[in-house]
């Protein structure tokens, strides 16, 4: 919810029952928010924001060497 919030300056959910959106909402893709996004961080933050456990990254570390990946290609 953070990194999405950073990166488009929105929450992905707004009104009605967050608590609701959190378990069964998907999430909207961010570049509908800030299009000049990069494709694979929008993915990455999408990843994130997964419903299901297995379906998002396993722990911090695997979500810093994507990142470090995405900036390699943007500088």
């Amino acid at each position: 919810m953070t990194f999405f919030e950073l990166a488009t300056g929105n929450l992905p959910f707004s009104g009605g029952d967050m608590a609701y959106h959190h378990r069964h909402t998907r999430a909207p893709d961010p570049r509908e928010l800030d299009s000049t996004l990069p494709e694979s961080l929008a993915q990455l933050i999408l990843t994130l924001l997964e419903k299901r456990r297995e379906d998002r990254p396993a722990d911090a570390t695997e979500v810093a060497e994507q990142l470090q990946r995405i900036l390699s290609v943007l500088k």
